[in-house]
């Protein structure tokens, strides 16, 4: 059998291609300024919301109805920072046990393969065994993370505990009350998250990873969403029973 020959332009015809598809499907470009996607978090909460042009307002997040989360990624001094909110209709502490519920992640996150958890003084210790998929090629990997949780703010945080495949990735989860016209609907999910991998991505390819990024935090949006609503169903069905 003939070897196949490697063609030193095969990387780079790749990454442009990939870059191609994605700019068409508009997911490509980072956003640039991510506070606005807090500032209209905050808002939502609010009796008064702000009609200061440089706070923004909650009228993108209410458009996108519930369960379309919105997210964005940009590059700061090499470091991807990540910002996503979504609005889901079930109560917030409902919400938050979904997700901090460590053991049934498998079940819930499509990326996740299998986690371990160890009870630690000062938190819990988190190791995911984690799916990726980047164009043709696909692997899995570990994350062994700290995990700090608050249940009374509803809120928790992960750190990097043994940088690998990833050299930073840190981040918070906050999940705060719903309320529209002063009645209680539902919840807000907030993420913060930086990341650095490993290999640095540069010029086209870190546009790229910024839209790989924005879809890959869309995907566990969208997780979390169908975990709630398949809570929601249980809820009613145990209503009616």
């Amino acid at each position: 059998m003939q070897q196949q020959r490697f063609r030193p332009d095969f990387v780079k015809d790749c990454i442009l291609k990939i870059v191609k598809i994605m700019a068409h499907h508009r997911r490509v470009t980072p956003i640039s300024d991510t506070s606005t996607i807090e500032n209209r978090a905050a808002s939502v909460d609010s009796s008064k919301p702000s009609r200061s042009k440089k706070e923004g307002t909650d009228s993108e997040l209410s458009q996108s109805g519930y369960g379309k989360p919105q997210v964005s990624v940009r590059k700061q001094k090499g470091v991807y920072m990540i910002k996503g909110a979504m609005k889901v209709g079930i109560d917030p502490d409902v919400m938050y046990g979904i997700i901090t519920d460590h053991e049934s992640s498998p079940r819930i996150f499509k990326s996740i393969s299998r986690v371990e958890i160890e009870e630690k003084e000062n938190g819990k210790i988190v190791t995911q065994h984690a799916r990726w998929n980047f164009f043709r090629w696909s692997g899995t990997f570990s994350i062994r993370l700290l995990v700090e949780e608050d249940h009374q703010s509803r809120s928790f945080k992960f750190q990097l505990q043994e940088p690998g495949f990833l050299r930073i990735f840190d981040g918070e989860w906050n999940v705060n009350p719903l309320k529209v016209e002063g009645e209680k609907a539902g919840s807000l999910v907030l993420l913060k998250q930086q990341m650095l991998p490993k290999v640095v991505a540069l010029g086209p390819l870190s546009r790229c990873m910024c839209g790989v990024l924005s879809s890959q935090v869309r995907t566990l949006f969208h997780d979390l969403r169908d975990e709630a609503n398949a809570s929601n169903e249980g809820d009613k069905k145990k209503a009616a029973g």
